[in-house]
Formats: structure tokens, C-alpha cells, sequence
């Protein structure tokens, strides 16, 4: 027997009630697809053929004569497979079985194709950034290996993993010439964790963690030309560095054995880790750079409309709010996935208020109910104002060098500028050492709120420590939120001018 389909239509003018009847006709060869496209135009659907699958739509369970029917599977576009029963003829439970609205079912596709996880390997804007890594990574593996590394730099959220990773995706689909191992350092418990983690990826077998690090430069030393060549990513490379850098000075002297048929990819948040931290290897070692740029507004916005229109939700935001979305993220951190963060909540405001499409002032309620939202945001707007002061004085130098992390003496000369600008606001230090104080203070302070974090920076010739802004805050929040409460326009003015470079 043919499974077949029959179309029930819904009736015109007032809802039928829970006794309706229906009966039931029979339609030739409907595909799944297909009847999930013509789920929508107020119909539904069931199979005739008893002991057949049946297809129907509906929020809720199917029934018939008022009993649930057996579900086999619940497909997207709220399609239920149901088992039928005896006959043609079914009382449908109307009521039960309403369409999914087409604005509820576009903003569904919206939330999907706006999650971090979902690229489809469509990376828009940065071709020219995957050019430079696909033919670095290409000859390399074609030449046996190379004695190159390759740097790719940026800020975070601008695309730098997620580009490498897709060359590696088509590179290895036209060839299997390589095998490619993707350490991420920052989820390593220390740095000396690495070389047991690399030689877990390329052999099997016990091994003691202590020798790790000589098994893989044996491992390194001895390769054969018919062996594979060894794409290498090390992800977040800072988290691997050590007082005395005794990890990545290890890593990079493999590829100076002659037959290691090693390519090292390195991505890193900071652009000059490799001057500022490794200057044994840069003199040793030629060094190809691709750097990420923070996208801009335009980019931002042609990467939302990418990721809607691929799954067919083009139209569930206006232009407008598009671009207000865009703006705001470019102008702080330029981190795309601010961006998506921004659009998902849009998407679910609109679904919890029945549906439809998203607009500017939707999109303006849900930035500012995120800021509010966010408790490290709102604790920067209760400090003091010499305390906003050295926040601001922290953002502004962050933003200036376009980095993750700034050097104290740098924030505090900066802090002592902005101060000494304004004395009618706050009281201003007398001496050089009262600043010192006050810096010190701040910084304990906003790291045991967790607003900024410390690191140690050993690697200078005078080792200094480095202030970030803490996990729970980025650089558009702290702007945002300093911007709320400022009343000086000289400052408004300069975080302004600072947050739209």
C-alpha cells in the first residue's frame, strides 16, 4: 500500500469546535517537505491508510475523537508523525490543532541562524584574511612542512578561529596529506600540560607525563618523508607563556629539526606577543602575520542578514534595526558574537509577545534591558567618580592601542590626565606618589568585584602587571554604562570619540 496524504481544510469564519467533523480525502504523493510548506496556508493534514504514519500540524498533540493519537516523532515546523486509526473519516480537536503562525516560525529560524555554533562555513567579510591563511597552510603542507609560523592576531569575536578552522575543513577535503591537531591553551589546567595533550592527539599508548615533552621531540626528530605533515593550531598561544618561556621557546624549536613536517598555526588576542615575548624566535624564525581587524558596522550588519537570509529568515528584522544592532557593537568591541547575543534576545522578546517582525525600537529595548540585566554593568554605574575615572582611564588606553590588556603605569598616566582636566569634580593628588596610591587601590578594588582582572607581565625588561576588563565585561558595556552616568561633556566627548575609532 501507498502511504498517502489527505488534506483536511480548516473551516472559514468561526473556529470549529472539539466535535467537528472532517472527512478525510485522499491526495496523491505529498513529500515531507512539502507538506511542511503547505502546513501554513490554514490546512491539515493526516494520513487515510490505517496503520500508516500520518502527517499533522499543530502547537499542541494531535487527537482523534478526542483521544491523543500515538506520536512517533514531532518534526520542525511543529509536523507531528502520528500513527492513525481505523477508518477515513476523524474528529478532529480543532482547538488542539491550530497552524503555527508564519511570523512565530520565522523568528524560530532566526534564533537558529543566530547561534554562535551555526556558520555553515560562511564566513563573509574576511576573504581576503582566509586567502592569506589557506595559501600559507596549502604550500606549507604541499613543501613537506615549513619552517614559517603563521600569527593570525585580533581582537576578540573577529572570526580568527573560526576562519583557520574552516581552511582546514576544505583543505583536508582535498587532501589527506596532513593531520591536524587544535590545542586550545586556555583550556589547559598550566602550560606544562601541552606537550602531554599534543602527544595524546598523535599516537597512542601510555607515556608518562613528565617525558612528554622529549617523546615529542623525538617524535619530531625522527619522521619520515611518507609520514603526514602536522598542522598544528595552538589556540590562545598568551595562556602558554611562562616567567621564563620555557613551553614556547620548546614548541618553536621543532621546527627547526630538518625533517619534522611541522606547519604552526598560532591565534592570538595581542599582535605583539611574538616581539614582546619571544625575540629568540623571531630572529630565528620568519613569521607570516594575518591580522583581524574589529568589524565594523557595515561588516556586522552584512554578517547578520548572511546568517538570516541562509536560513530563510531574511525578513524577520527590519534594516534599521539591523544597523542599530551593528552600530552598537562596532563602536565597542567589534565582536560579532555581541552581535548575535543582541539579535537572540531581540528574537526571544518578540516570541514572548506573540510573534512578528523585529524592529528598531525592539531592538533599543533589548539593548538597554541587557545592560541593565548585566551585574557587572550596573556596579560600574554606583562607583564613585574618581573611581569611573580610572575605569574610563583603563578603557580609553585599552582602545587607544586597540589590545586586550594595558600596561599599570600606562592606565595610571592616563588616569592622571583625565583628573587633572576636571579638578572642580574630584579631588585631584598632590603628588606623583598619592596617584600610585590611589591606582593601587582602584585596582584592588575593581579586581575583587571582578570588574577588571590582573596579569603579570614578566616578559619586559621591567616586568609590570597588565589590567583587562573582567569576563563579565567587555569594552562597549563599561563605555555604555560610563556614558550613563557621566555628566562632564569633555569625557562623554572623549569616550565617545575613543568607542567609534
Amino acid at each position: 500500500q501507498r502511504q498517502l496524504l489527505v488534506r483536511i481544510p480548516m473551516a472559514k469564519g468561526r473556529p470549529r469546535d472539539s466535535t467537528s467533523c472532517a472527512t478525510a480525502r485522499p491526495a496523491k504523493n505529498r513529500r515531507t517537505s512539502e507538506v511542511q510548506e503547505q502546513a501554513h496556508d490554514g490546512t491539515l493534514w493526516a494520513g487515510p491508510i490505517p496503520g500508516k504514519p500520518a502527517l499533522v500540524t499543530g502547537k499542541e498533540q494531535p487527537k482523534l475523537d478526542g483521544q491523543e493519537v500515538n506520536v512517533k516523532q514531532r518534526l520542525p515546523g511543529d509536523i507531528w508523525l502520528c500513527e492513525t486509526l481505523e477508518g477515513l473519516t476523524a474528529n478532529i480537536a480543532a482547538k488542539n490543532l491550530k497552524p503555527p503562525s508564519t511570523g512565530t516560525n520565522l523568528l524560530e529560524k532566526a534564533a537558529t541562524a543566530l547561534r554562535p555554533t551555526v556558520s555553515g562555513g560562511r564566513l563573509p567579510c574576511r576573504r581576503a584574511e582566509q586567502e592569506q591563511i589557506r595559501t600559507h597552510i596549502s604550500s606549507s603542507v604541499k613543501q613537506g612542512g615549513s619552517r614559517q609560523v603563521l600569527y593570525v592576531s585580533g581582537m576578540p569575536g573577529t572570526g580568527k578561529t573560526a576562519s583557520v578552522l574552516e581552511i582546514v575543513r576544505q583543505e583536508s577535503r582535498k587532501t589527506s596529506k596532513f593531520k591536524f591537531v587544535h590545542m586550545n591553551a586556555m583550556s589547559l589546567a598550566n602550560p606544562n600540560t601541552f606537550f602531554a595533550e599534543v602527544l595524546k592527539c598523535l599516537r597512542s599508548g601510555k607515556f608518562a607525563m613528565t617525558s612528554a615533552h622529549q617523546e615529542l621531540s623525538s617524535f619530531f626528530a625522527e619522521r619520515k618523508e611518507s609520514d603526514p605533515v602536522i598542522v598544528l593550531l595552538i589556540d590562545e598561544l598568551d595562556y602558554l607563556v611562562t616567567r621564563n618561556q620555557a613551553v614556547l621557546y620548546r614548541v618553536f624549536d621543532w621546527l627547526g629539526y630538518p625533517q619534522a613536517r611541522l606547519v604552526l598555526v598560532t591565534i592570538s588576542n595581542t599582535m605583539d606577543v611574538p616581539e614582546r615575548l619571544l625575540p629568540r624566535i623571531t630572529s630565528r624564525f620568519e613569521i607570516t602575520r594575518v591580522d583581524f581587524e574589529p568589524y565594523s558596522r557595515d561588516q556586522i550588519c552584512t554578517i547578520l542578514k548572511d546568517r538570516l537570509q541562509a536560513h530563510g529568515a531574511g525578513t524577520a528584522f527590519t534594516t534599521d534595526a539591523l544597523k542599530l544592532c551593528a552600530g552598537r557593537v562596532a563602536a565597542g568591541s567589534g565582536d560579532v558574537r555581541k552581535a548575535l547575543q543582541l539579535c537572540r534576545h531581540a528574537v526571544q522578546m518578540r516570541l514572548a509577545t506573540g510573534g512578528g517582525v523585529v524592529e528598531f525600537s525592539h531592538m533599543d529595548s533589548t539593548a538597554r534591558d541587557l545592560l541593565h540585566a548585566n551585574p557587572t554593568a550596573q556596579a560600574v554605574r554606583g562607583q564613585s567618580v574618581m573611581a569611573r575615572r580610572f575605569l574610563a582611564s583603563l578603557l580609553l588606553e585599552l582602545r587607544r592601542k586597540g589590545v586586550c590588556a594595558a600596561p599599570l603605569p600606562k592606565v595610571v598616566a592616563r588616569f592622571k590626565k583625565v583628573i587633572h582636566s576636571m579638578p572642580d569634580l574630584c579631588e585631584v593628588p598632590e603628588s606623583e606618589a598619592q596617584h600610585a596610591d590611589d591606582a593601587a587601590y582602584f585596582v584592588r578594588r575593581f579586581v575583587a568585584m571582578s570588574l577588571i582582572s590582573r596579569q603579570a607581565d614578566s616578559c619586559r625588561s621591567h616586568p609590570c602587571t597588565l589590567l583587562a576588563l573582567g569576563g563579565g565585561l567587555d569594552a562597549e558595556d563599561l563605555a555604555t554604562a560610563l556614558l550613563a552616568v557621566e555628566d562632564d561633556e569633555s569625557i562623554r566627548e572623549l569616550l565617545r570619540c575613543e568607542v567609534q575609532m
